[in-house]
């Protein structure tokens, strides 16, 4: 692989490897730069590159960078593809200040490595796919509602059935009329959920046990006496 580099100060050190061994390499600022606290600046690099197609450069600050002159990086990480390859194209380094700081030339303030470009997806996202889970997802939420104030309504009327079994009987005729209707209702909302393509619809024993909660079904088998039943757990 073969990468064009073209100088633009011959005030900096030439490009190597830090230290010959890592993969990445130090940016040197081309230029003396002062700043003060608050200020933000593009600090030249002295360098260009001609990357090979499909490669991009990453950079980022150096470890030491924040400590020994108090500047962030603006971007948090530079990306230059090998589209910046004009003869003027020279890399700068987004500098902001938290401090008043000085750099001189040839101060390493960042670092940079070569990396080949993400590759292609294959197939594009479905977006339909993702729209029948959501609304499969809002639908199962609204079983559970259904299952919840069946729920709710059963142990409004055990609470009754402790004071006044009269009223709590009443109470279970009205309640097996209404929470059928709502048992059906919550059936049908489960059935739109379970659409194709979506992998954890619910099966047919969920659908059982989750449409009407056991305290309900002791209710609605028609028994007056709720808190005597032995089908209460």
């Amino acid at each position: 692989m073969e990468i064009r580099i073209k100088y633009f100060s011959d005030r900096i050190e030439k490009l190597r490897y830090i230290n010959g061994v890592s993969d990445w390499i130090d940016l040197r600022s081309a230029e003396d730069i002062t700043m003060k606290a608050g200020e933000f600046r593009l600090i030249p690099l002295g360098v260009g590159m001609e990357l090979p197609a499909g490669y991009e450069a990453h950079c980022v600050p150096r470890s030491s960078t924040f400590k020994n002159f108090g500047i962030l990086q603006a971007n948090s990480m530079g990306v230059i593809d090998e589209s910046y390859c004009g003869d003027g194209d020279q890399w700068f380094f987004p500098a902001y200040a938290v401090r008043n700081t000085e750099i001189h030339v040839n101060d390493r303030i960042c670092q940079f490595r070569i990396m080949e470009h993400q590759p292609a997806f294959s197939s594009p996202c479905s977006c339909s796919a993702f729209m029948r889970m959501a609304s499969a997802s809002r639908l199962r939420c609204s079983a559970c509602m259904f299952s919840a104030a069946l729920s709710a309504s059963a142990l409004i009327i055990w609470f009754i059935a402790a004071f006044s079994p009269r009223t709590a009987a009443s109470c279970s005729d009205a309640f097996r009329a209404a929470s059928s209707r709502a048992a059906s209702a919550a059936s049908a909302v489960w059935a739109a959920a379970d659409c194709p393509g979506v992998p954890d619809g619910p099966d047919a024993s969920e659908l059982s046990e989750f449409r009407i909660p056991a305290c309900c079904r002791v209710l609605l088998s028609g028994d007056p006496s709720p808190f005597g039943s032995a089908d209460i757990a």
